[in-house]
């Protein structure tokens, strides 16, 4: 988004790919092929025609355009979704380093985490003047021991900017951080660090230890509602996540844990209206609150009635056990069943195909973190046996898949 903002100038086109699965390449494709207005495109269609329109354009176009594939973590699924030829640029984001362009036509470069230098810089820079003024003042016989603690913060963080950032926001909370100073948090860190549950998805390296245990002390602040709605969208696509969801037409569908998000007072089965530009339904306080929380401690990203949520964050949300696994899980699947739209007596989804696009990620995702918990474990160590939502779920794939 910086390399965007600084050097849009230079280009006639910027266009953002969400590349973390098939699913999402294709809806990106389509939605550049509606913004092209190219002959042709059409939402409706099938997803292959809108990407051959889109790289033809490209190909062929004499305008200067740059593609960012956002989270481009596996070079299988990108493979016929870039351009060969053409007078523009791509950007990759991604946690691993791939030869993405086995190619002689192409060049580019990785660039690199921060360097000490530009870790301290960010770190400081978050910490703010006054921060600086109070704690880093080298007549104050503290000072070497504060800075000794920064350069072991940086050293754990490893230069990833997310840790550094979020850190910064820790030391500075009073309510988590009494004393203000690194010295005082990277003696939490230590605790923690130490006694920081094993994940129950997969193995963690160092690094990875060190961004998890800055997510546990910042979850174990949160209140009670912010958890809970944290744990949900741990579970889903982490990109533009409507509100709406939490808020059912059917608000049977809200499950014991999800009560709060109630926006009636009385019987559970009274049915709101669908959400619609006609019909926007507001958040019940309880949930106002924990959204608020989520945000202002930099958990999650809000704009308008869209939530994002970091990968990094989600990975590190660690359930208590597979029974808190199990109802966070069965509250997903209640509100996304709740929204998708329904195929029912053979009829197709044409209709409904924008409320489709919108939850379709959401549900691939929860089938992806399904597999993930339960693929290769013997029964009695899968977390989510027993499932009580179990047919609601299958019932959610069968309208998905159609």
């Amino acid at each position: 988004m910086e390399y965007a903002r600084r050097f849009g100038r230079f280009y006639d086109a910027i266009f953002w790919v969400q590349a973390e699965t098939k699913a999402s390449l294709r809806q990106s494709f389509t939605e550049i092929a509606l913004k092209l207005e190219l002959e042709g495109a059409d939402s409706n269609t099938t997803f292959d025609e809108n990407l051959s329109l889109v790289l033809r354009w490209l190909r062929l176009t004499t305008k200067k355009w740059l593609l960012i594939y956002d989270n481009a973590e596996r070079q299988q699924t990108l493979k016929g979704y870039w351009p060969t030829e053409g007078r523009g640029a791509m950007l990759l984001t991604s946690r691993a380093y791939y030869n993405f362009f086995e190619n002689e036509h192409l060049s580019g470069e990785t660039v690199q985490l921060f360097n000490d230098e530009e870790r301290r810089a960010l770190l400081l820079a978050h910490l703010g003047d006054a921060w600086q003024t109070k704690y880093l003042r080298s007549e104050d016989m503290m000072y070497e021991i504060e800075e000794a603690a920064i350069s072991t913060l940086l050293h754990n963080t490893g230069g990833l900017p997310i840790a550094i950032m979020h850190a910064a926001k820790l030391i500075l909370d009073r309510n988590i951080n009494t004393h203000g100073t690194v010295r005082s948090f990277m003696e939490m860190f230590k605790d923690s660090f130490e006694t920081l549950p094993p994940r129950q998805s997969t193995e963690r390296d160092q690094l990875i230890h060190s961004l998890d245990t800055i997510w546990k002390i910042a979850f174990d602040n949160l209140n009670e509602y912010a958890k809970v709605i944290l744990s949900g969208l741990a579970l889903l696509s982490p990109d533009s996540i409507l509100i709406d969801l939490f808020l059912p037409s059917d608000q049977s569908m809200l499950t014991k844990k999800m009560e709060f998000c109630r926006t009636t007072p009385s019987s559970s089965n009274i049915v709101l209206p669908a959400p619609s530009i006609q019909t926007v339904i507001n958040p019940s306080a309880n949930l106002q609150a924990a959204l608020d929380e989520l945000h202002r401690k930099g958990l999650i990203s809000r704009l308008g009635r869209k939530i994002a949520i970091h990968r990094t964050v989600q990975e590190a949300v660690n359930y208590r056990n597979s029974q808190e696994l199990k109802e966070n899980f069965e509250s997903m699947v209640s509100l996304l069943y709740d929204a998708f739209p329904k195929q029912r007596e053979g009829r197709p989804l044409t209709e409904s195909w924008g409320w489709c696009r919108t939850w379709i990620q959401h549900v691939i995702a929860l089938a992806y973190k399904y597999k993930l918990y339960t693929w290769n474990r013997p029964e009695e160590q899968n977390p989510l046996r027993d499932m009580d939502k179990v047919d609601l779920f299958i019932r959610l794939l069968a309208n998905s898949a159609w």
